[in-house]
C-alpha cells in the first residue's frame, strides 16, 4: 500500500513538473492571432510554436539564439525578422512559406545555407544582404526575388550573372532550382504546396479551390478565355505575370481579408478588368527607384495603383431639398452645404426637422461619414448591410479599405476635433487623388504647439486638405485644430471635398 502511495506521488510529482516546464517554455513568446510578437527565451536552440503564421521583427539584434526551426503553417516572414542576429547559424523554413520580407536575415553573419521551399513566391530587397557566411542556397525558381537579396554574400558573387548594373538598382539573373515538390490535377488546375502553377481549362467563370495560397508565376499568362476568378478566403498572394494579358477578364472576386501581396506585372494589360476589390495594407509591387508600378498597367486601375477609383459624377442629387430644417435659414453661410449634402445623401439632420449646426459630430457618425463618401464615390455602397450596433458596418468597412487604426477610435459618441475630423474625411478617399496636392503647411500658427514647436497630431492631412480648397481656418487666421467641429462646419467640409466647384483658395503659405 505505501509502495504505491509512492508510486502516486512520484507520478503526480512528475505530471506537476512536466506542467510548469510547459508553462515556462510557453512564457517564452507572445503570440497574438498567429503573429508572434516577443520572444524571451534565452536563446541558443529555438523552437517556434505551431500556430504561429507571421513573424513580426522579434528577433531583430538577438544575438543569442544560434538556430531557429519555424512551424508548419507559417506563411510570411516580416521585414527585419531576424536582422543582425550575429550567432544565428541554422533555418530550418517550412513548406507552405510564401514571402520572406525585406532586410529578414541580413547581417547574419554566421549564416552559411538556406533550403529555401517550393511554396515561396517572393523573397524581398536584402532578405539575405552581407550574410557574409552564406555559400549555400536552395532558390526555387518559381520565387520572385529582389535584385538586392542576396547582395553581399558568396553565394552571390558566385551564383549570380549581373545583366545591368546602374547607381541604385541592377537587373540579375540567379542560379535556381526547379521545384521538387510534386504536382497534383485538382479540376483544371495544377497544383504544387498549395500554390495553383497552371490552368489547363476551357475559360469562362474559374474558381480557385479552397486551401490554394498562391495564384503562382504566371499561372494563367496570356490566357483570352477566362472572364471570372472567384479566389478562395485561403489565398494570401498573387505572383508575378499571373493574369497579364488576361485581355477577357472582367471580374475577380474580393481579395480576402488576409491577402498580402501582388507581385510585378500581376493584371499587366487587362484591359477588360472592371471589378477588383483588394483590402489596404496589401503589398503591390513597384519598382523602388522609379516609383513606378506596372502591376495594373492598361487597366482602370492604373492609376490608382489597385485602389478603387473614383466614379465619375459619382455624388448625384437624389433628392431634394425642401427647406424643412428649420435651423438652417437662407443667407447662412452654411446654407448651401447643408443643402447639398442632404441632396446628395451624405448627411442627415439630428431629426426630420432640425439640422443642429451648431452641435457637434461624435466618432461614429464621423466614421459613418467617411465610409459613406468613399462608397459612394466609388460604387461600393452594396458593401455597407445593417449591424449591430448600427455604426460597425461602417468601422468594418473603414478597416478594409482605409489605413485608420480602429484601436484609436473606440469611443463612439465622443465628440471629434476638428484635425480629427480632417483626418478621417482625408481617408475617405482613395489616396491617389491627393497626390495632385502638397502638404506644405499652411499659415495657421496654432499646427505647431508654442511649448515644444511639435506638430498637431495629422498635420500632413490637414496641410493636404488645406492646399486643396477643402479645410479653412478661422475669421482670426487660426487652424483651432483641438476644437470640437460643428455640423454646420462639417457640412462645408464634405461639401467641398466631394464638388471640387465648391472649394476655396487656400490660405497663403
Amino acid at each position: 500500500m505505501i509502495n504505491l502511495w509512492k508510486r502516486l506521488l512520484s507520478g503526480f510529482c512528475l505530471v506537476l513538473l512536466l506542467f510548469c516546464s510547459a508553462n515556462a517554455s510557453n512564457t517564452d513568446f507572445v503570440i497574438e492571432n498567429g503573429i508572434l510578437m516577443e520572444y524571451h527565451g534565452p536563446g541558443g536552440a529555438v523552437v517556434i510554436p505551431d500556430g504561429v503564421t507571421q513573424l513580426q521583427d522579434t528577433f531583430r539584434y538577438n544575438d543569442t539564439i544560434t538556430s531557429v526551426i519555424l512551424p508548419k503553417g507559417l506563411t510570411e516572414i516580416s521585414s527585419a525578422a531576424f536582422e543582425r542576429c550575429k550567432n544565428l547559424s541554422s533555418v530550418t523554413l517550412p513548406e507552405g512559406l510564401l514571402e520572406i520580407g525585406a532586410l529578414a536575415f541580413m547581417d547574419c553573419e554566421k549564416l552559411e545555407s538556406i533550403d529555401i521551399p517550393d511554396s515561396v513566391q517572393m523573397i524581398d530587397r536584402g532578405a539575405f544582404a552581407r550574410c557574409s557566411s552564406l555559400h549555400s542556397v536552395r532558390l526555387p525558381a518559381a520565387a520572385q526575388v529582389d535584385s538586392s537579396a542576396f547582395e553581399s554574400t558568396p553565394w552571390d558573387s558566385e551564383n549570380t550573372t549581373v545583366i545591368r548594373e546602374g547607381m541604385r538598382d541592377r537587373d540579375v539573373i540567379y542560379q535556381t532550382v526547379e521545384p521538387s515538390a510534386v504536382t497534383e490535377n485538382q479540376g483544371d488546375f495544377i497544383l504544387r504546396d498549395n500554390v495553383v502553377t497552371a490552368y489547363q481549362g476551357n475559360g469562362g467563370s474559374v474558381a480557385i479551390p479552397e486551401g490554394v495560397t498562391a495564384i503562382g508565376e504566371k499561372a494563367f499568362y496570356q490566357n483570352r478565355q477566362i472572364t471570372s476568378v472567384q479566389v478562395p478566403d485561403s489565398l494570401q498572394t498573387i505572383g508575378a505575370s499571373a493574369f497579364e494579358g488576361c485581355t477577357a477578364l472582367v471580374t475577380v472576386s474580393p481579395l480576402p481579408d488576409g491577402f498580402r501581396s501582388i507581385a510585378e506585372r500581376a493584371f499587366y494589360g487587362c484591359t477588360n478588368l472592371t471589378n477588383l476589390d483588394i483590402p489596404n495594407g496589401v503589398s503591390i509591387a513597384h519598382d523602388p527607384v522609379m516609383g513606378s508600378c506596372d502591376v495594373f498597367t492598361g487597366t482602370r486601375f492604373e492609376r490608382t495603383f489597385g485602389d478603387l477609383p473614383l466614379l465619375d459624377n459619382a455624388f448625384p442629387h437624389a433628392r431634394s431639398y425642401s427647406g424643412m430644417f428649420s435651423d438652417v435659414k437662407p443667407g447662412a453661410w452654411y446654407y448651401n452645404n447643408v443643402v447639398f449634402v442632404y441632396e446628395t445623401n451624405l448627411m442627415e439632420g439630428k431629426s426630420a426637422s432640425r439640422f443642429d449646426p451648431d452641435g457637434t459630430i461624435t466618432v461614429s457618425e464621423t466614421m459613418k461619414l467617411a465610409a459613406t463618401v468613399r462608397a459612394i464615390g466609388t460604387g461600393s455602397s452594396a458593401k455597407l448591410k445593417s449591424s449591430q450596433p448600427w455604426y460597425r458596418t461602417y468601422y468594418d468597412y473603414l478597416d478594409r479599405y482605409t489605413s485608420v487604426d480602429l484601436q484609436s477610435w473606440q469611443d463612439p459618441n465622443r465628440a471629434v476635433s476638428r484635425n480629427e475630423f480632417a483626418y478621417l474625411l482625408y481617408q475617405a478617399f482613395p489616396m491617389y487623388v491627393w497626390n495632385e496636392f502638397d502638404n506644405t503647411v499652411p499659415h495657421f500658427p496654432d499646427l505647431y504647439d508654442p511649448n515644444t514647436a511639435l506638430p498637431v497630431d495629422y498635420l500632413s492631412e490637414i496641410s493636404v486638405l488645406c492646399n486643396a480648397g477643402i479645410c479653412t481656418g478661422g475669421s482670426d487666421g487660426k487652424f483651432h485644430p483641438d476644437r470640437t467641429i460643428t455640423r454646420a462646419e462639417a457640412a462645408a467640409v464634405v461639401a467641398r471635398m466631394v464638388d471640387p466647384s465648391q472649394r476655396v483658395e487656400p490660405a497663403a503659405a
